[in-house]
């Protein structure tokens, strides 16, 4: 499989906002569906364009609607990864777990580091004491500048092998309260982007091959069979995205 990404001519057969733009569309109901989110197929217009205006202001922020606000949350954080030019570094977690609470009832308290410590369920592993958390984020962010500087010179596997592993310390520090899944998946997508390969999302059909990737990772730090999940997927939403229809969706 390797040989294959290595392989492979990644590009845009239609512009890369109408791309993103179908990918957002198809990822978003599956990250969402991934973190156990009961979500309907239709959103109210309504309640989204509300939240947008007035954020914490809206009659609709508070917890009944819990989960249209996640979404738009994080269908904003997309859209700031795919705009913005900020310099890529590890502590950009906060502004990805800012960006994921922006439409929440106290918008404030989001991108803060935890202050105690919490359990994933069904994980192979405790969580970082939450003391540790900021000096293993300064730890990382060496392995994020060294990524960068040596994207050039490195292959596409090689580069996608470097990204799971920092995206997999990611969720051994679990840096915040919530929404840590979905900010280090956003920042492997935001990693992927400055070598030019495709995002992706993991299909809720697919789920358990992730956790079990993942868990492998934690109990014998064999990284393999994660990083395939990664690699099936950059050749899946390749594919994918360049299946796009034009007449189905419209540059925003």
């Amino acid at each position: 499989m390797e040989q294959v990404v290595d392989s492979y001519e990644f590009f845009w057969n239609v512009g890369p906002n109408i791309a993103w733009y179908k990918f957002k569309g198809d990822f978003i109901y599956n990250e969402n569906r991934l973190e156990r989110l009961d979500l309907d197929d239709d959103v109210v217009a309504e309640i989204i364009t509300d939240l947008r205006m007035k954020r914490s202001d809206s009659e609709y922020c508070k917890d009944s609607f819990e989960e249209i606000i996640q979404v738009l949350g994080h269908a904003a954080m997309y859209d700031y990864i795919f705009d913005t030019e900020d310099k890529l570094t590890i502590y950009k977690i906060q502004e990805l777990n800012r960006q994921l609470y922006q439409y929440a009832p106290y918008p404030e308290a989001a991108g803060a580091y935890r202050r105690e410590n919490n359990m994933v369920t069904g994980a192979e592993f405790e969580t970082l004491d939450y003391t540790q958390v900021i000096s293993e984020i300064v730890n990382l962010d060496s392995n994020v500048r060294h990524i960068e500087e040596n994207a050039r010179e490195m292959n596409y596997s090689e580069y996608i092998k470097e990204v799971v592993k920092v995206h997999h310390r990611l969720t051994v520090i679990h840096p915040f309260w919530d929404g840590n899944g979905r900010c280090s998946r956003a920042m492997l997508n935001w990693m992927f982007r400055l070598k030019g390969i495709p995002p992706i999302y993991i299909k809720f059909s697919e789920k358990e091959e992730y956790y079990e990737g993942l868990k492998e990772v934690d109990s014998t730090g064999d990284f393999r069979r994660l990083t395939k999940v990664f690699l099936k997927e950059v050749i899946r939403s390749s594919m994918q995205l360049n299946k796009v229809d034009i007449s189905e969706v419209s540059e925003e």
